[in-house]
């Protein structure tokens, strides 16, 4: 295993060696940037010491007998063993910062990269289905028979076979041949006529008792005994600790949050559970986009319009039934919207939920002329159309100046001609609107583009859902009309820039929460879990890691907060001025903490955390999507390095030590 995945991650530094030298950016290699040559030298110090360190091992190995080896090399393997995949994940990492797009795609020029960042490897794969359902089955009113303990524990042999689940009496006698894990498990002495609520909720998630299937197998209860388990609670806060932001926990309070942003929790609570939950599985599984019906339904209560921001666009609108007017709605009140929907644990469904729209509407708000506003605007927030921002290009990302699509004006000056691809697009599959950068002959410029003749579009393999609509874009001389300029000509780069810090805070509002809810995951599966007899919480090393986790969602939230805050009482431009470089920094600080929690929370969950059903399956999709947040957006690098420009520009000039 350590012998492959040494010779593994240095086949990554030689497809990252050949990158940077053949790839440009800004008008030079990627190889003439320190951040990323620094980037080269971990990787290459990180493979080296592995590779050296396992030849030591090797050469102990060639010199020892067998029981020598178990009692002298133990330790060092492990230890090895340890460093390897840490490593590897370390690698992968950077390798995906290094690619940037390409490195989250399944095809093309990083698709050694995408497989890499999935480490650790799937290496089965597994067939059982696994849809979770949040809210309680209607079977539960039913009214069933009491037995006692006695009783039950006289079903035990072959043919009749009874089991206590939580006070609940299951006759799973036909059953037996049909269980996913085979029958043996269910004829252990434990578990037949016995209590086996430990063994069950050591191998299954709560919801499995309430699907159908399983519901029905139920014959009765415990006499004088009550059901205490439950898992998810529809619209519900949940009692576990650090399960939710401090506002909402119980015997806190916070500064931020009045009663219209605990009002508007509560709905989208309900809202998430009922609505949005059930249809986001089910199209992480099949692929499909997000159901009109979702979509129909965001739309009754201005959900769509409230994703966009404070502003203009909320005037006169019922935003959620009322819970809270267009005049007071702050970016609290979009945090808790953002923050709701990403406890869905579907993070290519995330996107595919008007995802596109976030970050490509904006620029058609603030930019449009009022025809153009007036005709497109309702269209998108009322849910009947599609909208994505294009600008990514195979040949260029935060390189503007790059780009190769190219738009020329007819002789009448009337209309655009455009010309040229875009690349992982998201939404771009669907949308009927894209918001599009091009090269003109004043420079930049932003266009608003209809899906018409000329615009082909197809879906782009990447490590999440295909829901989320990732897309190739062909324009090969779509006419557009002029006024369909967003901004002046040559304008463009106030276009999309004006729209950047926006987009970065709504990733960390979900990056933020969906790191809380692996947190949540954690916390229960290392009290119900048991390993050498007793629960996994029980192992300090385990305990440290959750402290870590903790440290870091609590740190990514509170920074948050404090962001939220100035935008509240900053106007757009100031925003721009004194806010850029922290929501760069903490956009940074967000995806690299969401990456080593997703570690760790593979670490504590062992082979769950990398299996997409059963009691892991948060882990393993948190696992491998996780890097999408530190890509798009903007890379980490490139973030990071921004913050610290913006903080330099401010330095006082006679500021010394």
């Amino acid at each position: 295993m350590i012998v492959a995945s040494a010779r593994v991650q240095r086949t990554i530094v030689e497809e990252c060696f050949k990158w940077i030298n053949q790839r440009k950016a800004f008008g030079k290699p990627l190889s003439s940037q320190a951040v990323v040559r620094n980037k080269m030298a971990a990787m290459v110090a990180l493979v080296e010491s592995l590779q050296n360190w396992l030849e030591n091992v090797t050469y102990q190995m060639n010199n020892m007998s067998y029981q020598e080896q178990a009692q002298k090399l133990a330790g060092p393997i492990a230890l090895l063993k340890m460093f390897y995949t840490q490593t590897a994940q370390d690698t992968a990492r950077d390798a995906v910062q290094i690619f940037g797009g390409r490195g989250i795609s399944r095809t093309g020029m990083g698709r050694f990269i995408e497989r890499s960042s999935l480490s650790p490897p799937i290496t089965r794969k597994l067939t059982t289905k696994d849809h979770p359902i949040i809210f309680a089955s209607a079977m539960s009113a039913k009214e069933f028979k009491q037995f006692t303990r006695e009783e039950v524990a006289k079903h035990n042999k072959e043919g009749d076979l009874w089991t206590i689940i939580d006070a609940k009496v299951y006759d799973i006698t036909r059953f037996k041949n049909l269980h996913p894990g085979g029958a043996a498990v269910l004829l252990d002495d434990e578990v037949v006529g016995q209590d086996a609520t430990e063994s069950f909720y050591g191998l299954h998630r709560h919801e499995v008792l309430e699907r159908p299937q399983y519901a029905r197998l139920q014959i009765g209860v415990i006499k004088g005994e009550q059901s205490v388990m439950h898992g998810r609670q529809v619209g519900q806060v949940s009692k576990v600790p650090f399960a939710e932001p401090t506002w909402l926990a119980d015997g806190y309070s916070s500064p931020y949050y009045k009663e219209s942003h605990k009002r508007l929790q509560k709905a989208m609570r309900e809202f998430v559970d009922t609505v949005v939950s059930p249809d986001a599985q089910a199209r992480e599984e099949d692929g499909k986009r997000p159901s009109a019906e979702v979509i129909q339904k965001m739309a009754d209560a201005n959900i769509h319009s409230m994703r966009m921001g404070p502003g203009k666009h909320l005037k006169g609108l019922t935003l959620a039934g009322g819970i809270v007017t267009p005049e007071e709605f702050d970016y609290f009140h979009e945090l808790v919207i953002t923050q709701e929907f990403a406890r869905c644990g579907a993070r290519g469904y995330g996107d595919g939920l008007q995802g596109g729209a976030v970050i490509g509407l904006p620029p058609v708000l603030n930019f449009a002329s009022p025809e153009l506003k007036a005709r497109v605007v309702p269209e998108v927030l009322s849910g009947k159309k599609f909208i994505c921002l294009a600008i990514s290009e195979a040949f260029a990302g935060s390189d503007v100046a790059g780009l190769k699509t190219y738009a020329t004006k007819t002789e009448d000056g009337q209309h655009w001609i455009i010309n040229g691809t875009k690349k992982w697009i998201t939404n771009g599959t669907f949308a009927d609107y894209f918001t599009v950068g091009c090269k003109t002959d004043d420079g930049f410029t932003v266009i608003l583009v209809e899906r018409s003749e000329g615009v082909e579009t197809k879906s782009i393999k990447t490590s999440y859902s295909p829901t989320a609509g990732t897309a190739y874009i062909t324009f090969e001389n779509v006419k557009v009309p002029v006024g369909n300029t967003l901004g002046p000509d040559g304008g463009g780069l106030l276009v999309i820039l004006s729209n950047f810090n926006h987009e970065r805070w709504v990733m960390c509002c979900g990056s933020s929460r969906s790191q809380r809810a692996i947190v949540e995951e954690c916390l229960k599966w290392i009290t119900q879990r048991k390993a050498f007899g007793k629960p996994l919480s029980s192992q300090a090393v385990v305990r440290s890691k959750l402290a870590a986790m903790i440290v870091r969602v609590e740190s990514v939230q509170t920074w948050l907060e404090n962001v939220t805050h100035q935008m509240n009482n900053m106007t757009y431009k100031e925003q721009s001025q004194k806010l850029a470089g922290q929501i760069a920094l903490l956009k940074m600080h967000c995806t690299q903490t969401a990456q080593e929690t997703a570690r760790d929370a593979v670490q504590i969950f062992g082979g769950r955390g990398i299996s997409k059903t059963g009691m892991g399956r948060f882990i393993e999709h948190y696992h491998r999507t996780v890097p999408f947040d530190s890509v798009l957006g903007g890379a980490e690098d490139v973030l990071g390095d921004l913050g610290v420009r913006q903080a330099l520009r401010a330095m006082p000039k006679n500021a010394r030590l």
